[in-house]
C-alpha cells in the first residue's frame, strides 16, 4: 500500500518534492522448498532377509517417522518506507525498515524409542526475527542530450535473531543441543577437537563465530612453542 504525498491538493502548490511517498506492506510467505512430497509420512526400507516356511523373505525397518502436523515454514513481514525526489527528481532518497518472523521453522530433533519407530523426527517448532534498514541515495549531476551521470550510494543494516528451537510435539519436549555446529576449519595444523568454528545458537544470529581462545605460548621439556 502507497500513499503518494506529492500528488495531495495541499503539496500541488509546493514544488520541494518531486516525489514524497510513503509505502507500508504486511504479508505472509512459505518455503516451499523445504519440505519434499510425503515427508510427513513413515518411511520403509529393505534392511534384511529371514527364512519364514523355508523361503528367504525380505525384512523392512523404519527409517523415518510420521509427523502428519508437518508444514511449511511462515514469514511474517512487515515493512515501511518513504521515497523523495527533488529539483526534477535529479536527488532522490528512499529509506525502508523491515521486521520479519519465520514460524513453524523445521529442525530433525533426536526422539526416544519407543514411543517413536525411529530415533529422530522433522517438526515445525523453531522461532527466527529478523529486522533491518535499507537506505538508497541518489545524485544526477549531469544530463544532457546524449549523456546522464548517475552517482547511486545504498547501505543496508541487518540483524538476524534465532529465537527458539525447543517445543512440545505430541505431549513431548523436543529440545537440541545447546550449540548447533554447521561449518569447520580445517587444514595444517588444525587438529585436537577444535575445528568447529560456525554454530546456531538460540539467542544469537545464524552462523555465528565460536573460536577456542589463544592465552598465549608456552615451551615443552625440549622448547618447542604450543598454543593454549
Amino acid at each position: 500500500m502507497a500513499w503518494a504525498i506529492h500528488e495531495e491538493r495541499f503539496m500541488k502548490t509546493r514544488s520541494l518534492f518531486n516525489e514524497l511517498k510513503l509505502r507500508i506492506g504486511y504479508g505472509l510467505s512459505g518455503n516451499q522448498d523445504a519440505i519434499d512430497s510425503y515427508t510427513s509420512l513413515q518411511l520403509v526400507k529393505p534392511n534384511g532377509v529371514v527364512p519364514v516356511d523355508g523361503s528367504p523373505t525380505v525384512t523392512l525397518g523404519t527409517i523415518r517417522n510420521a509427523n502428519p502436523d508437518l508444514k511449511w515454514e511462515v514469514k511474517h513481514t512487515f515493512n515501511i518506507g518513504l521515497d523523495m525526489a527533488f529539483y526534477k527528481n535529479r536527488i532522490f532518497f528512499k529509506t525502508d525498515y523491515y521486521y520479519s518472523k519465520t514460524k513453524d521453522m523445521l529442525y530433525r530433533y533426536a526422539v526416544s524409542v519407543p514411543p517413536y519407530a525411529y530415533n529422530s523426527l522433522l517438526a515445525n517448532l523453531g522461532s527466527m526475527r529478523n529486522t533491518g534498514m535499507e537506505f538508497s541515495l541518489g545524485i544526477i549531476p549531469l544530463s544532457q542530450k546524449h549523456m546522464e551521470l548517475n552517482i547511486n550510494l545504498n547501505a543496508t543494516l541487518q540483524h538476524t535473531k534465532l529465537l527458539s528451537l525447543d517445543g512440545i510435539h505430541n505431549g513431548e519436549l523436543m529440545n537440541t543441543p545447546q550449540y548447533i555446529s554447521v561449518a569447520e576449519l580445517n587444514g595444517a595444523g588444525m587438529h585436537g577437537g577444535y575445528n568447529q568454528i560456525v554454530y546456531h545458537m538460540v539467542g544469537q544470529p545464524l552462523g555465528v563465530f565460536y573460536l577456542p581462545k589463544n592465552t598465549g605460548l608456552v615451551a615443552d621439556e625440549k622448547g618447542k612453542m604450543y598454543m593454549v
